[in-house]
């Protein structure tokens, strides 16, 4: 039998007993988190187009090509892709509870007016920094680690009424 548990794992000795309790009950608080912001958050906002309104609470005009920056979740593919105002936009996201993070965004690299390129600059910066979301009715928000809302985009359907 083991006297001591540094003599069986020597890598043991380097972790404080508080931190060996503390991270287990962080990880345990933030899934309980989690799983209460879910709940907040409203119905996943997968299998939908949804049209850009605004970037950090600049109302989106429509571009000179009259397209609208706009996203679309794949549930069954668990992909993004969009429309950020110049170029195709398409990557991975991972959507656990409230918190989402977009992995591997690529766009085309197509010539585009200055104001389109203009709202394809925000949008992908807006995009690279987004942690949460939330849903209220036909209202998508996109919110950084912070809580504040980068951009906020409307069902595709609500957009154009």
């Amino acid at each position: 039998f083991i006297n001591n548990v540094y003599e069986f794992l020597p890598s043991f000795r380097k972790y404080s007993t508080r931190s060996i309790l503390i991270k287990p009950f962080k990880l345990f608080l933030s899934c309980v988190l989690g799983c209460a912001s879910w709940q907040d958050s409203g119905d996943p906002p997968i299998n939908q187009v949804w049209h850009v309104v605004d970037l950090s609470g600049k109302p989106i005009p429509r571009l000179p090509n009259g397209r609208v920056p706009a996203l679309l979740f794949d549930g069954q593919t668990v992909r993004v892709s969009g429309f950020p105002g110049c170029n195709r936009l398409s990557g991975g996201y991972l959507l656990t509870g409230g918190s989402l993070e977009f992995l591997g965004v690529a766009t085309t690299r197509m010539a585009c007016s200055e104001a389109g390129a203009t709202v394809e600059m925000l949008f992908m910066q807006q995009l690279e920094a987004v942690a949460r979301w939330r849903r209220r009715g036909h209202e998508l928000q996109l919110l950084n680690a912070k809580g504040r809302v980068l951009m906020r985009l409307e069902e595709a359907d609500a957009a154009d009424r």
